[in-house]
């Protein structure tokens, strides 16, 4: 069985070795979050899902075979461990790389962050895709390709906006720490919304 110390010790590995993308893989592994979705992410957000593959042989060496496994010094369950390890070491890693990457979104990103910020939508932990379009076309009246929409997200996902698109429900799954990020419209200049009478 694993040990609390255990779990520690992965999440310094990752750190130490500036393995981001292990850190998100192991975090959102942690969270129950569906293999190919993670796999998914990895891929929008670091070009690979090697990362998933690291972190489950990582897992398997320690003897952790699900997130609802328990520590057997603890009583406590190793995902529930490891996202607190992770939200108390990295956070603050997590969020600045937002605030650097956001700055440089395309028009259509930042379309799509107003509406969400305007909506107050970012507060949600999850939100259906198909509810932003709406909104979308009623703003700007039009509506982005199937293409443009697909790269939207998934720039919203590489600068980690996004945590990860749920593809059973349709839906956008926002990461924890963007409700925090209270001066998200302070930090990119977001396009005005003009109503025509």
């Amino acid at each position: 069985m694993v040990k609390e110390s255990d779990a520690l010790i992965l999440v310094e590995k990752y750190l130490n070795e500036k393995r981001l993308d292990c850190i998100e893989a192991l975090y959102l592994w942690a969270k129950g979050v569906s293999p190919s979705f993670i796999a998914k992410t990895l891929r929008v957000r670091y070009g690979s899902g090697e990362a998933y593959s690291i972190v489950i042989n990582d897992l398997a060496t320690m003897k952790i075979r699900s997130y609802i496994d328990i520590t057997e010094d603890t009583g406590e369950e190793v995902g529930k461990l490891v996202k607190d390890l992770i939200w108390g070491k990295c956070l603050s890693t997590l969020v600045s790389h937002v605030r650097e990457d956001i700055k440089n979104i395309s028009v259509n990103a930042k379309r799509v962050l107003s509406i969400l910020i305007r909506g107050g939508w970012l507060t949600q932990r999850e939100l259906s895709i198909e509810r932003v379009w709406v909104g979308y076309r009623v703003l700007y009246g039009a509506e982005p390709s199937e293409l443009e929409k697909e790269s939207v997200i998934n720039e919203l996902i590489r600068i980690g906006l996004i945590e990860y698109v749920n593809e059973y429900s349709g839906s956008m799954i926002f990461p924890e720490y963007v409700q925090m990020m209270t001066d998200i419209d302070k930090l990119v200049k977001l396009p005005k919304i003009e109503v025509s009478e």
